[in-house]
C-alpha cells in the first residue's frame, strides 16, 4: 500500500472535478471551498475509472451548495446552471421595428394633407379676392361626398333601390355621380374673379449711364488735378470705363488732365537739354517747373535733386577771387636849401 492510499480522501462538492477535485486538505486549492470526505467504495470506483480513460461516466447529479461570494451563504441546485442567451439581438430586433414604423408613417402622413391642399388653396383665393380656377376644376377636385346633396332629385327607382339601407354613393355608378357633380357644379353661380394689376415694367437703365461710384471716381480726379497730383488723377481716371469717359464729364476732365501732363513732359524735356550741356541751374530750374505741374512725378523729383546737388559742388569748389594791392603813391622828396 502507498502512502497516497493511506491519506484520507476528500473531494470539493463545487468542482466536482475528477482527480483535480481530490483534496487532501479541509479547503480546495482550487475555489477555496470546504471539502468533504469520500467513502472507500466511491474512491475506488473513481480510482477504476481513472485508469479507464476510453470512456467516462455521466457526472451524478445531487443536490450540492455552491458559496456565496457575498457573505459564505450557501444556496442549494438541482443540476448545473443553465447558460444565459445574449439580449443583444432582442434589443437589435427592436429597434430596427422602431425604426420601420418611423419611416413607414413618416411617408404616409403627408398624403392626407396633398389631398385637402388644392380645396384650401381654392378657400384661401377667395377669401383675399385672388384668382382662383375655374368653378370646374374646383368641383372635379372635390370630394365625391357631394354627391349626396341629389337626394332630392334622386328617382323613384333609385329610392326604392335605397330602401334596403344602402347609401346614395354606394347604389349610383360612377357615370350618375359624375353627372349629378357636374350639374351642380353648372348651376352654383361663378364668383367673379378679382382684377390683378399687371406688372409695371422697369425702365432699362441707359447704356453710358454714370452710377454713383464712377461718379465717385471722376470728383477724385477732380480732387487731384486741384492738388496738382497728375499721376494720381491719371491713375483714378482709367477706373473708369470707356462709355463714361465719352460723356461730357469724362471728356472735361480728361482734356484738363492731358494738357498739364503735356506741360509737365515739355519742362522734362528741357530739363534733359539742360542736363546734357551741363547746365545746372537751367536744369533745376524746368525740374521744379515739372514738379510744380505733377507732384507725384517721381522723375522730375530726381533731376531735381541732382541739379540741386551739381549746382552745390560746384560753389564750394569755385576758386576765391584774388584781391589786388594798389600801389602807394611815391611822396615828393622836399628840395634842399
Amino acid at each position: 500500500m502507498s502512502h497516497a492510499d493511506t491519506l484520507e480522501r476528500r473531494i470539493c462538492p463545487v468542482c466536482k472535478r475528477f482527480p483535480a477535485g481530490y483534496a487532501d486538505s479541509d479547503v480546495c486549492l482550487i475555489c477555496g471551498a470546504d471539502t468533504v470526505p469520500v467513502s472507500e467504495a466511491a474512491g475506488g470506483k473513481h480510482r477504476a475509472d481513472a485508469t479507464q480513460p476510453a470512456t467516462r461516466a455521466p457526472r451524478p447529479r445531487a443536490e450540492r451548495s455552491h458559496p456565496d461570494s457575498g457573505g459564505g451563504v450557501f444556496f442549494p441546485f438541482d443540476g448545473d446552471r443553465p447558460e444565459r442567451k445574449p439580449v443583444w439581438p432582442y434589443v437589435l430586433a427592436v429597434l430596427g421595428a422602431a425604426l420601420f414604423i418611423t419611416v413607414y408613417f413618416r411617408h404616409e402622413s403627408p398624403q392626407p394633407q396633398q389631398a385637402l391642399q388644392p380645396e384650401i388653396e381654392s378657400q384661401r383665393g377667395y377669401d383675399s379676392g385672388a384668382v382662383v380656377a375655374p368653378p370646374a376644376v374646383a368641383a372635379a377636385n372635390a370630394p365625391p361626398q357631394t354627391a349626396t346633396h341629389a337626394r332630392p332629385t334622386s328617382t323613384p327607382a333609385t329610392a326604392a333601390g335605397n330602401a334596403g339601407g344602402e347609401s346614395i354613393a354606394d347604389s349610383a355608378s360612377p357615370e350618375a355621380a359624375g353627372t349629378v357633380t357636374s350639374a351642380m357644379t353648372d348651376a352654383a353661380p361663378a364668383r367673379p374673379a378679382a382684377a390683378v394689376p399687371a406688372p409695371k415694367a422697369e425702365t432699362p437703365p441707359a447704356k453710358n449711364a454714370v452710377t454713383a461710384s464712377e461718379m465717385n471716381i471722376v470728383n477724385s480726379v477732380r480732387y487731384s488735378l486741384k492738388q496738382g497730383d497728375l499721376t494720381d488723377a491719371r491713375e483714378r481716371f482709367e477706373r473708369l470705363r470707356q462709355g463714361v469717359q465719352a460723356r461730357p464729364e469724362g471728356r472735361q476732365v480728361s482734356d484738363e488732365l492731358i494738357r498739364r501732363e503735356r506741360e509737365r513732359d515739355a519742362a522734362l524735356q528741357r530739363a534733359r537739354y539742360c542736363e546734357a550741356g551741363k547746365d545746372w541751374s537751367c536744369m533745376a530750374q524746368n525740374a521744379a517747373h515739372a514738379k510744380d505741374l505733377d507732384s507725384g512725378s517721381a522723375q522730375s523729383q530726381v533731376m531735381l535733386s541732382m541739379a540741386t546737388s551739381q549746382l552745390r559742388w560746384a560753389r564750394n569748389t569755385r576758386p576765391a577771387p584774388s584781391r589786388s594791392v594798389a600801389p602807394t603813391p611815391a611822396r615828393p622828396v622836399a628840395a634842399s636849401q
